[in-house]
């Protein structure tokens, strides 16, 4: 993960699935689908001091979007810490315009 992999030990995390923001507020205790996340993302998360989830736009969420559906597509970890990768460049001029 980039924030462990920089020395980060706090994270916001931001969502546009309120399903998922409320699944994680409630510790997993839901009947949807989400919930079968919770147990992966608290063994990721517990190497961070503190960690706060909330809900945001799909607009402002745009470049996430586009990262999840990529990783779903493409089946493989990636991280980039100097540049962003190229394909997400349309959406990051997009958000600061």
């Amino acid at each position: 993960m980039l924030a462990q992999h920089i020395g980060g030990n706090r994270l916001i995390i931001q969502s546009d699935c309120m399903e998922l923001v409320e699944t994680m507020k409630d510790r997993g205790f839901s009947a949807n689908s989400v919930a079968s996340i919770y147990d992966e993302c608290i063994i990721i998360w517990s190497g961070f001091q503190k960690i706060s989830i909330e809900q945001c736009s799909r607009d402002a969420n745009c470049v996430g979007h586009e990262l999840a559906r990529r990783a779903r597509k493409t089946n493989k970890d990636c991280m980039w810490d100097d540049e962003s990768p190229s394909f997400i460049n349309k959406f990051i001029v997009t958000i600061f315009n």
